[in-house]
């Protein structure tokens, strides 16, 4: 039998909770009774989530709401929610963000991944402190797209002089 690949880790969490859960969700003559003694059967259990390193317990009403969710949307109901904070690159401080995205009003054209190589060459920002991927959803998230060289240039002159005519 081939094995279902998930697509992200919220998917993986969401396959992990029904095979905790779809014994039962697949069994319809429980009784309310019934239910709650076989879910408090499986809080006693231990369990790994994906990606983790230890096994841990689940309680009694996670697992309630879990069967509920896989009754009413099925798979869908099981994923975790996004974060609220997705794509704001958390691993940096508040004055590497601010000067990130000053270095992207000052050069609008540069793509994220020139920005980001150009200061770690530089030694102002560690190795892996961020990915570009992560840097653009953060230029996005702050209304500042790289634009394209030409409307960046329309945006402020190249070249002032110091006298008319």
């Amino acid at each position: 039998m081939k094995k279902i690949e998930a697509r992200d880790h919220r998917e993986e969490v969401a396959h992990f909770r029904a095979s905790i859960i779809g014994e039962l969700a697949a069994r319809r003559d429980l009784t309310r009774g019934e239910l709650r003694a076989e879910l408090g059967q499986l809080s006693r259990r231990r369990y790994r989530p994906p990606g983790a390193l230890a096994s841990r317990t689940y309680g009694l009403s996670t697992l309630e709401r879990w069967f509920y969710h896989y009754r009413k949307e099925g798979l869908a109901g099981l994923m975790p929610d996004k974060r609220s904070d997705e794509g704001r690159a958390r691993a940096l401080t508040p004055e590497q963000r601010d000067f990130l995205l000053a270095v992207r009003r000052e050069h609008r054209s540069a793509s994220a991944h020139l920005i980001l190589s150009t200061l770690v060459s530089l030694g102002v920002l560690p190795k892996d402190a961020v990915t570009a991927t992560t840097l653009r959803r953060l230029y996005a998230g702050n209304d500042l797209p790289r634009l394209p060289r030409r409307q960046a240039e329309e945006d402020g002159p190249t070249y002032r002089s110091g006298k008319c005519g």
